[in-house]
């Protein structure tokens, strides 16, 4: 199922014929004041796409003298809706049209626009690579995390890779998962003890660490997302870092115009943003102050040079080039040029 990238985040949706059912005559219909027939799952579907975060434009044919009298069949419908649009056509990432091939109902239009979202609803869909190099970047995300003796809540963990190969065995890992497919790879793997779909559904304060890798980026609001792990004893998280050398190597070739620029790949794994060191230290030291957490430490890791698909060519050199990056000041704790910010957190 190819991806669709949802840039603009805003959906246009047909007023007659798909939230309201087609009348013989429109304009009979709104000189008489008729209340139209709404269709099925209309209301609740509008309300969805809201909670998703889209703007909604209803367009339509119908004439501009017509738009109290939509508006109030809307609101009498519990339709959510941000603009009506007449005679024009917007920038939007969906047109939702009975006249056109893709719209049939609410339930399959909800449907489709759901498998083709680039992250998983709530929590957490987290990226997984594919490339052998990308892998072994991951596994330096916990670098700084001491986790022998360990029990851990592993949020947003998806198949486990980031503890694949690793000695984990005087640990005790659980993990929460939103993703069916991910929990499945990660059921398949001597690496969870137990596995959660919601955070709400395990008791946070009884697990030494909480790990939260590589998916603040993908959350729309970070800030209440965090209050989901306000009573844990220490949390480990680790974010992409706008400030790295790779990033700063390509605004040096005219490949970047900003150092937070999303690009295609993050577009595609539903990145939201990119933090910088400085953002990102304030947004922590403020989660501090407001739950009695102190900053551990704080740096970055996961040295990189250029882009994913350019790194492949160190596939077997990953770990020394971090090493070496390490060795001489580039990442670390306190430093702020690896890929991924980390920040580890202690009541």
């Amino acid at each position: 199922m190819p991806p669709i990238h949802f840039r603009h985040k805003r959906v246009a949706i047909d007023f007659d014929g798909t939230l309201f059912e087609d009348t013989s005559s429109i304009d009979q219909t709104f000189q008489d004041k008729v209340d139209l027939s709404v269709k099925s799952q209309a209301s609740e579907s509008t309300k969805w796409l809201k909670k998703k975060g889209f703007e909604i434009l209803i367009f339509t044919c119908r004439p501009d003298y017509h738009r109290k009298y939509l508006e109030q069949q809307m609101k009498k419908n519990e339709i959510s809706f941000d603009y009506i649009l007449f005679y024009t056509k917007p920038r939007v990432d969906l047109y939702i049209d009975d006249k056109g091939f893709r719209f049939e109902n609410w339930t399959e239009t909800k449907k489709w626009i759901q498998e083709r979202l680039c992250h998983q609803e709530g929590v957490i869909s987290s990226q997984q690579p594919e490339s052998n190099h990308e892998k072994l970047l991951r596994k330096e995300k916990i670098k700084y995390l001491d986790i022998q003796n360990k029990v851990i809540l592993d949020i947003g963990g998806g198949d486990g890779d980031v503890w694949d190969g690793l000695d984990i065995n005087s640990t005790t890992i659980d993990l929460v998962e939103p993703d069916k497919n991910l929990m499945k790879k990660a059921r398949a793997k001597n690496i969870y003890r137990n596995f959660y779909n919601k955070i709400e559904e395990v008791d946070i304060k009884k697990y030494d660490s909480v790990t939260i890798l590589g998916v603040l980026e993908h959350i729309e609001d970070d800030r209440a997302f965090m209050e989901q792990v306000k009573d844990a004893r220490s949390v480990y998280m680790t974010v992409p870092n706008a400030n790295s050398f790779h990033r700063y190597f390509g605004k040096n070739m005219g490949i970047l115009q900003d150092l937070t620029q999303l690009q295609e790949h993050d577009f595609a794994v539903g990145h939201k943003r990119y933090y910088t060191y400085e953002s990102f230290f304030t947004f922590i030291r403020q989660f501090c102050k407001k739950n009695a957490f102190t900053i551990s430490s704080f740096g970055t890791t996961s040295f990189k040079i250029s882009s994913n698909s350019e790194m492949k060519i160190f596939s077997d050199r990953i770990s020394s080039l971090n090493n070496t990056a390490e060795q001489l000041g580039i990442i670390g704790k306190n430093k702020e040029y690896g890929a991924e910010i980390f920040a580890f957190l202690k009541k």
